[in-house]
């Protein structure tokens, strides 16, 4: 049941929104996860995990600016 419903949510989203905007999101997770760790269990990442969290962080960003010119341009 845990993994059911957002998986369907997350098929679901397709409908309103890009794949690209989507694939984001689902990339975001793990940040999603840490931040609800730092908040819920009061569990601070190491040093190499925030070195990956601000990659992903950093190429969701990239992304996003990048489609949102590419729409501009359109």
């Amino acid at each position: 049941m845990f993994t059911a419903v957002p998986h369907v949510l997350t098929v679901l989203s397709f409908r309103n929104l890009t794949v690209t905007t989507a694939s984001l999101i689902m990339c975001l997770n793990p940040f999603y996860s840490i931040v609800f760790a730092i908040i819920v269990l009061a569990e601070l990442p190491d040093k190499n995990v925030v070195a990956g969290g601000v990659i992903v962080i950093s190429v969701a960003i990239y992304e996003a600016a990048r489609v949102g010119l590419k729409k501009k341009s359109n």
